[in-house]
This record gives structure tokens, sequence and C-alpha cells, in this order.
């Protein structure tokens, strides 16, 4: 049986669902990425400006807040799923699979494969037929490996919510069969998926008085955060799921969407790390910075979930409404059909092949073919390099 996120044991991998525990309700599970993927004192940015060591973050952020304040290239994903897992509950679950490509990305094998095989639209089985009946075109299947590499990926585990859930309940002497049962630890890990997304956390206005008690000198909010107070609050988590379709499934689609709409390729402030707590204010500034290129960025996905769409729209307004700056577009996340567009049929065939990487060999080896990968919202290299 090909290894799951299971072959992540002994890496430093946990779910916020544990995390939290140990660290208050801002507590994440998440091990974020530092200013380049792989450790180097200086990598290509983008706009081609170059990310800076972190000695010179301060001036990272000038340059990352100025573009951040215009619209910024918009995105294209769309999804799969693996095959079932096993979970503990005796209930096999999929894992979900987003591949998200920037708009200023090559998309010219996307159309030479269409031109070899001579349909109007690609998907990822199409790759793979055409692989087969054409293996002498080296050069073509080179040119599609690049451009394949491009993508993001972001990848949704429920078995390990699920895990995570059920242990927390057995801990807290809880009986499973008595007082809980498969379909209890399935809402609660629906519950605890959505939760943790990072736009819910630090879009909360109780939150971002917790999150400016962790981060700022004498508790005071950031500037981006001064609106905030006195703000309502986001829904709660199972108020939030219900607006979603109320299922795991549901969970899980938002929650890739999530994470791609709030991937704004800046050091994550909760990186303790990165982030040492002697280093406050800079770690306020790159929330607000976050959340302002969230806002810049116009998002585009496949076909297949209107209402996470919803929700997702409802947060940036939520968003452009409490911090300065320009105002988002509106909407600013929205769905497109792949026929037509190149980007989601690449996003197809990545995702795709993220799929069939994790089914035979395991979630790690991933690494190995992309350069961004996020399970549950953890940068994936990260995760390796501290193994």
């Amino acid at each position: 049986m090909a290894a799951g996120l299971g072959d992540l044991q002994g890496v430093r991998f946990q779910s916020t669902w544990a995390a939290r525990r140990g660290s208050g309700r801002l507590g994440r599970f998440r091990s974020a990425g530092s200013l380049c993927d792989q450790p180097s004192d200086q990598c290509p940015g983008r706009y081609g400006l170059p990310e800076l060591p972190l000695e010179s973050a301060g001036q990272y952020i000038i340059h990352s807040t100025f573009f951040s304040t215009w619209h910024n290239p918009a995105t294209y994903a769309d999804s799969t799923t693996t095959y079932p897992r096993p979970t503990i509950i005796g209930i096999a679950l999929r894992m979900y699979v987003l591949a998200q490509f920037s708009e200023h990305t090559s998309f010219d094998w996307v159309q030479k494969v269409r031109a070899k095989t001579g349909k109007d639209e690609i998907k990822h089985a199409d790759v793979v037929w055409a692989k087969a009946a054409w293996p002498g075109d080296k050069k073509l299947w080179r040119s599609v490996d690049r451009g394949i590499q491009a993508a993001t990926i972001y990848v949704v585990d429920p078995g390990t919510y699920v895990q995570h859930v059920f242990a927390e309940l057995l801990e807290s002497g809880a009986e499973y069969g008595y007082d809980f049962d498969a379909r209890a630890a399935l809402d609660m890990a629906a519950e605890q998926i959505v939760q943790d997304t990072p736009g819910y956390q630090l879009t909360n206005s109780r939150a971002a008085l917790e999150f400016a008690s962790l981060t700022s000198p004498f508790g005071m909010l950031p500037p981006g955060f001064q609106s905030v107070i006195g703000q309502p609050d986001l829904p709660v988590p199972r108020e939030v799921l219900t607006k979603l379709g109320g299922g795991l499934r549901n969970a899980i689609r938002f929650a890739a969407r999530a994470q791609s709409f709030f991937d704004a390729e800046v050091p994550d402030i909760f990186d303790v790390d990165t982030f040492p707590s002697d280093a406050p204010g800079l770690r306020s500034r790159l929330a607000e910075m976050r959340m302002r290129t969230a806002l810049a960025t116009p998002r585009v996905f496949d076909t297949e979930d209107k209402r996470s769409v919803a929700v997702l729209n409802e947060t940036a307004d939520w968003m452009s409404n409490t911090i300065s700056g320009p105002p988002a577009l509106s909407p600013l996340i929205r769905e497109a059909s792949s026929t037509g567009t190149d980007p989601i049929q690449a996003a197809d065939i990545a995702a795709g092949t993220a799929r069939d990487i994790i089914d035979r060999n395991g979630v790690r080896t991933l690494a190995e073919r992309f350069r961004r990968i996020f399970v549950n919202g953890s940068n994936l290299h990260k995760l390796l390099r501290h193994s």
C-alpha cells in the first residue's frame, strides 16, 4: 500500500488540533515557509525583486507591501482526490489535491499537447495516454514536466484531523461507541478543518486581539488591525460549515481553496524559527501584508463548488472593509470552466500528477517534483528539512 501522511511520521508535522492544546487558541499546526523555499542567502523573488535574507526582512516588507497594493496576476486552480485511505474509525477517506498556477506562467506546453492529441480540451488522463502513444517526442514531454513543476500544490488530508480528534476525545475520557461514534468524529474533524483555515483565524476580531498580544509590544494592534475592534466576529466554524454544505467534503474543498487564497509567498508570522519573540513588530507587519496581498490577487477555480467561493468572497469583503488600503476586486474569487482556459487545464494535469505521486509513493515524494507544496497548510519542504 502506498504511504500517505503516515510516511511523514517522525517529521515535525502535526495537526493544529494538537498544537493548539499547548499554545492557546491561536496555536498553529503549521510550520510555514522561510523567505526562500530552499535554504540560501538570496533567491529570485516575485516581480524580479530578490527575496532578502532575514537581516533585510524590513526592506522585503516595504517592497512586498508596495506591490500588494496593486492587483497581482490572477491564479488558476483545479483539483482531484487520491485513492481512499483507511482511518482509525474504520472509514476510508480521500486526500484532496489542489494545483494552482499564476497566469504569468507559460502554458505553451498545454497548447502543444492539445495539438498533438487533436482535442479541444485536455485533462491529466489525456497527457498520460499521449505520453504512452508518442514516447519518442521527448522534447514535448520535457516541456510538459517543466510546466507542471511550476504549480503550487495544496493537499488536505482529513485522516490526520480524524486521528487527532479521536485521540483528543479518548484522552478526555470519552469512550468510542458509547460517548461518540464515527459520525461525531467526522463532524468534529470537519469543524476543525474550517477553524484552521488561515482566513478564519486572522480575520476574527477576538483572534486578532489575542494575535496582537502575542506579536505586538504592549498588546497593541498593528495599523491594519485597528479597525477590527468593535467589528462583529466571523461566524463560528459550525455556521461556516453549514454555509458550505455541512459535510466533511465541503470542509476539505474549502480548506484547500482558503489555503491557496491566503498563499502570499511571504514569511509565515507564526513561524517562531523565523520570527522569535523579540521581533514582534516584524511579525505584525507581515500579518497585515499577507492580508493585503490576498486581497490584491484574483483567484479562479474550476467549476466545482460555488458555496466555497461565496464564503471566501464574504471573507474577502470583510477583510477589505476592516483594513486600510485599496478595495479588493469584487468578486475576488470566482469559478470558470476549463474549456478554453489553458491555466485551468494545466492545473488539472498538475493535480493529477501530484495525486499519482501520492498514490504510488506517498506525500513525501511530492517534494522531488514540485517547488511549493503545502500539506494541511504546512510547507512540506520545510518539514522535510527538519526531519
